[in-house]
């Protein structure tokens, strides 16, 4: 296992730890199978096995790690399957929070909004897959937020870092035309305040552009 960026920072070891390799795994730095141990890990962040194994710990909560007891972790597998139960929770978790949130959101919370899908639609036009998914968490966290759910922004970003992990990991084409449109959709949406129709773009978007469908 190689990973880039040397030592963490010593003041917060396991949030450091838990940072790097989840940005890693995210990333694809580290893909679906690689080995993490424990000791190996440490050595290559300058720190003792206790904080990686704290790190480990909460990778393996958001399924990004599987954890095996006195052996070795590997970084999770991510495949069709897993992808659409994914974009199904995100769906739901979405598609709640703008129900409650958007109806009673305040002018510079809307707009704020709205500038989010502004950027993804610009990363839609890049076609650049990294870009498109960060975009896109950042809007389905931002909705969240404003629902004022601590626990749904955290689904929320369990879900986004697995689609992202397919996008980035599988060899297949996101339908970047059907994503313009529908953001389009939700753009519009938003800015109406319509959280029924925010609701069926937000579902239209996830269904045809997020998985493939079975």
């Amino acid at each position: 296992m190689a990973l880039s960026g040397g030592p963490v920072d010593r003041t917060r070891l396991g949030e450091s730890a838990y940072a790097r390799l989840r940005a890693a795994i995210i990333g694809g730095e580290l893909e679906p199978g690689s080995v993490l141990g424990v000791y190996e890990t440490a050595k290559a962040f300058g720190t003792s096995r206790a904080p990686v194994q704290v790190a480990l710990d909460l990778l393996a909560r958001e399924g990004l790690v599987e954890v095996y007891r006195n052996s070795y972790s590997r970084v999770a597998s991510v495949g069709r399957e897993s992808t659409r139960k994914a974009v199904d929770v995100l769906t739901d978790v979405w598609t709640g929070a703008v129900r409650r949130f958007l109806p009673r959101a305040g002018e510079e919370e809307v707009a704020a909004l709205s500038d989010l899908t502004t950027r993804l639609a610009v990363a839609i036009a890049s076609r650049e897959v990294a870009s498109f998914a960060d975009a896109l968490e950042e809007l389905a966290v931002s909705c969240s937020r404003g629902d004022a759910s601590p626990e749904r922004t955290s689904i929320v970003r369990q879900t986004c870092a697995h689609v992202r992990r397919y996008w980035l990991l599988s060899d297949r084409a996101l339908d970047w035309d059907a994503a313009a449109t529908l953001t389009a959709a939700i753009g519009a949406s938003i800015r109406s305040r319509d959280a029924a129709g925010a609701c069926d773009a937000i579902t239209g978007f996830l269904d045809e552009v997020a998985a493939d469908a079975p």
